[in-house]
């Protein structure tokens, strides 16, 4: 946890101690230099440490992307959006398509929020339900978290324009394309 560039020297007091973010295990060095920096994802407030376990983790909802950090203050909230499950993140993860989080510090993707049924998102990291896009008519989805919208088949049309339930069957003699909302009586069924 010390080193020393003076030559000649008959004192242990001209040996200084690392500073703080850093450890030194070994005996024997001459520059400060020589001192390792705690890992990203951690941090250190100790001086003249010599052992890596001397490095506290972030906790859970936190990260640090650098190296040699000396406070717990210097570990940063995941950004609305993200998570950080584990404690010693170097970096946060994004929710899922289909989900979202609208608040800072977020420990796990279970916090990440569903978009509802009859809606739908394909962007990973959002921020706020209004990445939830409601189905087109014609379409639908009757799961929360879902990342795109299932058409009516040919044959079934979305009659009562609700995204979040399933198309329904055209009576015997209509005919609807697929994604209608309407089943057309001037055609024969295709199913």
């Amino acid at each position: 946890g010390k080193y020393s560039s003076a030559t000649g020297a008959t004192d242990v007091a001209v040996c200084q101690d690392c500073g703080t973010g850093k450890y030194l295990p070994l005996e024997g060095n001459a520059a400060e230099s020589d001192c390792m920096l705690c890992g990203a994802g951690k941090y250190s407030s100790a001086t003249g440490a010599t052992d890596v376990a001397v490095c506290q983790d972030c906790g859970a909802g936190k990260y640090l992307p650098t190296t040699g950090n000396d406070a717990e203050d210097d570990c940063r909230l995941c950004d609305r959006g993200k998570y950080a499950a584990g404690s010693g993140s170097t970096a946060c993860s994004k929710c899922a398509a289909g989900k979202f989080f609208n608040s800072t510090g977020s420990s796990s993707a279970d916090a990440c929020f569903a978009c509802g049924t009859g809606k739908y998102s394909i962007l990973e990291g959002a921020t706020s339900s209004d990445a939830c896009l409601k189905c087109a008519p014609g379409g639908y989805t009757d799961s929360a978290g879902s990342t795109s919208c299932v058409p009516c088949q040919a044959g079934y049309a979305d009659l009562d324009v609700d995204a979040s339930t399933e198309c329904s069957v055209c009576a015997s003699g209509h005919y609807a394309s697929v994604g209608m909302t309407v089943c057309d009586p001037d055609r024969k069924s295709v199913v």
